[in-house]
């Protein structure tokens, strides 16, 4: 008699968590692994949420919501990504020296 086992899930690699520290009444500041990742603010009767960039990426009606939407979901994800503008200025600079070099781009 032949027994099969289902074949184990690896668990995926733990994430960091973040730390919170509140400096001032309606601020919450949160580290990742020792780096800034981003902050929470109440305002206007709402939990906007910066990411580690300055961006304001989003509002909450909870500073729980808030809090999670910071948290890293999967690894790799401790850092930022890179601001689109900046993503986008590089795709376009290398698309027009490769169109240069294969003499696809004429003045």
């Amino acid at each position: 008699m032949t027994t099969l086992t289902a074949p184990r899930e690896t668990a995926p690699p733990a994430v960091g968590s973040l730390s919170w520290s509140s400096p001032e009444s309606r601020l919450w500041v949160a580290m990742l692994d020792g780096e800034y990742a981003g902050f929470v603010e109440f305002t206007e009767g709402h939990y906007a949420v910066s990411n580690s960039v300055g961006a304001h990426t989003k509002t909450f009606g909870t500073l729980r919501e808030a809090k999670l939407s910071l948290a890293p979901t999967t690894p790799g994800s401790s850092r930022s990504a890179m601001p689109t503008y900046l993503t986008a200025g590089l795709l376009g600079g290398t698309v027009t020296v490769l169109m240069l070099a294969l003499g696809l781009l004429v003045r």
